[in-house]
C-alpha cells in the first residue's frame, strides 16, 4: 500500500517509484530530463506518472533548480474586451508550449509595473 501525501490525497513521487518499480531518485531523473535514462525506463516512468492522482511538487523542482518556463503578460487592466481576449490568447498560447502564465495587472501604476519585472527577475535561476 502506497502513502499519499497529506495535499489532497494526491501521489507522491514515491508513489510514483513504486509503480514503475524504480527509485525515486529515478523518477526525478526522468521528470527533470537532466540525467541520461534508458528508454525502457524512462517508459515505465512515464507510464506511472499518466496516474491522475499524481502532480509534481512545484516546491521540489524549484529545489531542485528544475522549474516551469514562466512569462508574466504585465497589462494596466484587464476589464476590457480587447485586454481579456488578448491576456486569453496569450495564456493558451504558453500553456500549449508548457509554460505557466502569470496575468499581472499594473492598474496604471509604474510602480507596480516595476514590482512584477523585479518579481520575474528574482525568480529566474542563474545561468
Amino acid at each position: 500500500m502506497t502513502r499519499k501525501s497529506e495535499d489532497a490525497g494526491r501521489s507522491t513521487i514515491r508513489d510514483v517509484a513504486a509503480r514503475a518499480g524504480v527509485s525515486a531518485s529515478t523518477v526525478s531523473r526522468v521528470l527533470g530530463e537532466v540525467y541520461p535514462v534508458s528508454s525502457a525506463t524512462r517508459s515505465q516512468v512515464m507510464r506511472a506518472v499518466r496516474d491522475p492522482d499524481y502532480v509534481a511538487d512545484a516546491r521540489a523542482k524549484a529545489v531542485a533548480g528544475v522549474g516551469t518556463p514562466t512569462l508574466a503578460f504585465i497589462l494596466e487592466d484587464i476589464t476590457g474586451p480587447s485586454f481579456a481576449h488578448m491576456a486569453h490568447g496569450v495564456e493558451r498560447e504558453a500553456r500549449r508550449l508548457g509554460h505557466l502564465c502569470l496575468v499581472c495587472t499594473t492598474e496604471g501604476d509604474v510602480q507596480h509595473e516595476v514590482e512584477f519585472v523585479e518579481m520575474m527577475r528574482a525568480s529566474v535561476p542563474p545561468p
